[in-house]
């Protein structure tokens, strides 16, 4: 934790993508207390659900679309 501080203290700019589910993300993170460092910065997997009989994404980013988010946001080249 202190490690996050002293990057967030120092205005770097932090994100959090993981190929586990968005919602399980952005829980996970909730539970560690750390969710204020990264605002809007999670990111997640494809989550799928049934609307109407109907499979459809719920809230989700894929790979691609979240590396040029990623460099977007922050001016930088993401792998």
């Amino acid at each position: 934790m202190e490690f996050i501080c002293g990057l967030a203290d120092k205005e770097v700019a932090l994100d959090i993508v993981s190929g586990s589910d968005h919602p399980d993300v952005v829980r996970e993170a909730n539970a560690l207390g750390i969710t204020k460092y990264f605002g809007l910065e999670i990111f997640g997997a494809f989550v799928f659900s049934k609307s109407n009989g109907i499979l459809v994404a719920d809230f989700s980013y894929s790979a691609e679309l979240i590396k040029l988010l990623i460099s977007r946001r922050h001016h930088v080249t993401v792998f």
